[in-house]
């Protein structure tokens, strides 16, 4: 009986979450909508015209420089992480030592924090 509450609890929840989910989705819809006529019509009056430009100059630099910032940005990922994955790789997704577990739990118990402040090991 206390599983089917507890079914019945998990459903409740997922169904309200799903809702809410729905509600700010529902928010974009019409900004995305706007944005695929935009372009359909870009494109359609491209076709029909094609003397006539497919962006204005401004729309032209603004893409220009989106795509260079995207580029500049992709390279440093890429330069920083051959330089620094290695540590990042062996400070986060290595998994811990049950030493370095106790250590942890040893110096936050000197802490004598509350509770409610203590982490979760």
């Amino acid at each position: 009986m206390q599983f089917n509450a507890l079914i019945a609890n998990f459903s409740a929840t997922l169904n309200d979450y799903l809702l809410l989910a729905s509600e700010k989705l529902r928010v974009l819809r019409p900004i995305v909508h706007d944005s695929v006529d935009f372009i359909h019509e870009n494109i359609i009056r491209h076709l029909q015209d094609p003397e006539k430009p497919l962006f204005t100059e401004f729309q032209y630099t603004l893409l220009k420089t989106l795509f260079v910032l995207l580029l500049v940005n992709l390279l440093f990922i890429l330069f920083f992480w051959r330089k620094y994955g290695p540590v990042i790789t062996d400070k986060f997704i290595r998994p811990s030592t049950l030493k370095e577990i106790e250590e942890l739990k040893l110096s936050v118990a000197r802490l004598k924090l509350p509770k409610d402040y203590t982490p979760r090991i």
